[in-house]
């Protein structure tokens, strides 16, 4: 793809608020540097492994009887399905140094799902600094497996690159640039 055309792209993707293929976004691991990725899309990311049904996620988390029964662990689906969300402000939340997470479309971050609340959780942005908080919602927010504390909490958790975070049912991976950059890599 070329330069113009991937940057034609990219501005698309920053308008939208959907998750976007990562098949249709990994040309960017070979036009541009870790720099520049964090430069043109920020330097968090969402990466959601969980299918699409008419247009809802189909949560992660949940197994089906059968898989259940036979002891099998779910696995995530293949990579090249996945799908990413550019982890910024878009507007559409009332709050601007908040990245609202929830099932509504005034959130920055949307998950059509039922077991994610309307607003469910926000990371808080200060500088390049990151912080996640529950808002009070009735299925958990979860980093690698630890419940995350509420907004009114005294301790904050801090995502890294690689954190599993879990709203409600629903499974993401947080990413920064680089992150970003080797998942692409890789598909």
């Amino acid at each position: 793809m070329a330069i113009v055309a991937l940057t034609n792209q990219v501005e698309e993707w920053l308008k939208s608020t959907d998750p976007v293929p990562i098949a249709d976004v990994k040309d960017l691991a070979h036009t541009y540097s870790v720099a520049q990725i964090g430069d043109h899309l920020g330097h968090a990311f969402l990466l959601l492994r969980a299918p699409l049904l008419g247009g809802r996620i189909r949560s992660t988390v949940s197994r089906n009887v059968a898989d259940i029964m036979k002891g099998a662990e779910a696995g995530p689906p293949p990579l090249s399905d996945a799908r990413v969300f550019f982890l910024r402000p878009t507007g559409r939340s009332a709050f601007p140094h908040f990245i609202s997470v929830g099932r509504i479309q005034n959130n920055d971050v949307v998950l059509d799902d039922a077991s994610v609340t309307k607003f469910h959780a926000f990371f808080r942005v200060d500088g390049e600094h990151m912080t996640l908080c529950d808002a009070g919602s009735h299925n958990g927010t979860f980093a690698d497996k630890k419940r995350v504390p509420g907004k009114d909490a005294k301790e904050t958790f801090v995502p890294k690159n690689g954190s599993v975070l879990r709203f409600g049912t629903v499974e993401l991976t947080f990413l920064d640039a680089q992150g970003l950059y080797d998942v692409l890599r890789s598909v």
